[in-house]
């Protein structure tokens, strides 16, 4: 699914990029764990404090997230 409408106006792709929260990805495919979905909302979050802060963090709480 493409997140965001590449023919949509500029302003609107800038509004969705910096405004709008991905959508959930069990809301999109039942079948994905929810810690995966839980991993990837933090990783994908729109403000830089709620993101991980290094890729340690990441590595960690992907391998968590799946394994």
């Amino acid at each position: 699914k493409v997140p965001i409408d590449p023919g949509a106006p500029l302003p609107q792709i800038i509004i969705e990029v910096t405004n709008k929260a991905p959508t959930a990805p069990r809301k999109l495919n039942a079948a994905v764990p929810g810690k995966l979905e839980q991993f990837l909302m933090k990783a994908l979050s729109k403000k830089a404090a709620d993101r991980y802060k290094t890729a340690e963090e990441f590595r960690a709480a992907l391998v968590a997230s799946v394994g």
